[in-house]
Parts: structure tokens; C-alpha cells; sequence
């Protein structure tokens, strides 16, 4: 089993840095995936009506936080100590990652293995700000 471990762990890495993220510019961000050393300020909120809603929030709280990437949310879901101020220990949010008209990516995040789907981006969900 050991050695299954191994072999998973080492095709992971190869395939993780076969994947280019530079330059995807979701949301005209030019967003690069997060190394291993990077880390968020993070600001949590229940209960937001809608995707807009929780991109209007992040906006309004100023001092450059934004609604976190699909990609970014599940690097934290994987790793929460990514989020330096810290998370409740089951969460949920909305990304600013579009899904195609009218739908937006969420991640799940405590549950686990880390989970996203695709929601009508008019439904209520929480917002994940990052910085």
C-alpha cells in the first residue's frame, strides 16, 4: 500500500506542475494559482443573498479583499491554515469564477475531501473574501 502512496503522491506533483494557472485571468484578474507558501487574509460571511452580493460585499470591505477564486477556495479547503485569520470548521462560498450565463462556481470547505459545484448565481449562499 505504502508504495500505491508513493506512486499517487509522485503522479499528483507531476501532473499538478504540468498545469499552467498564469495568466487564466478569471474576471479579467490575470490570476496565477497559489504556491504552497502562500497565504490569505480572510474575512467570512453567512447568509448572502446572491453571487453579486457576495462580490459587493467583499468590494465594500475595502483595503483590496475580493471574493476568492474557485481555484483559491479549494486550495484553502484543502489547507485552511492558508487562511491566516482563520475559518469556522464547516464553510461554504460563492467564487468569483463564472460557470457559464448565470451560473458561478461554490466550494465547500470543513467537509472533508474539498467539494465544488455549480449554483444559479442568484441563490443565497456565504462569501469568502480574501487578500
Amino acid at each position: 500500500m505504502r508504495a500505491r502512496t508513493m506512486v499517487s503522491t509522485a503522479f499528483a506533483a507531476l501532473l499538478a506542475s504540468c498545469i499552467d494557472y498564469t495568466g487564466l485571468g478569471e474576471n479579467g484578474s490575470g490570476y496565477t494559482k497559489p504556491s504552497a507558501v502562500d497565504s490569505f487574509d480572510c474575512s467570512y460571511r453567512n447568509s448572502l443573498s446572491n453571487q453579486a452580493g457576495a462580490l459587493s460585499y467583499c468590494e465594500g470591505l475595502g483595503g483590496g479583499y475580493r471574493l476568492v477564486t474557485k481555484d483559491e477556495a479549494l486550495a484553502i479547503a484543502a489547507n485552511p491554515s492558508l487562511c491566516r485569520s482563520g475559518l469556522p470548521s464547516s464553510w461554504a462560498t460563492w467564487t468569483s469564477t463564472s460557470a457559464g450565463a448565470g451560473l458561478a462556481w461554490f466550494v465547500y470547505g470543513g467537509v472533508g475531501t474539498p467539494q465544488y459545484d455549480v449554483a444559479a448565481n442568484d441563490v443565497s449562499n456565504n462569501a469568502l473574501c480574501v487578500r
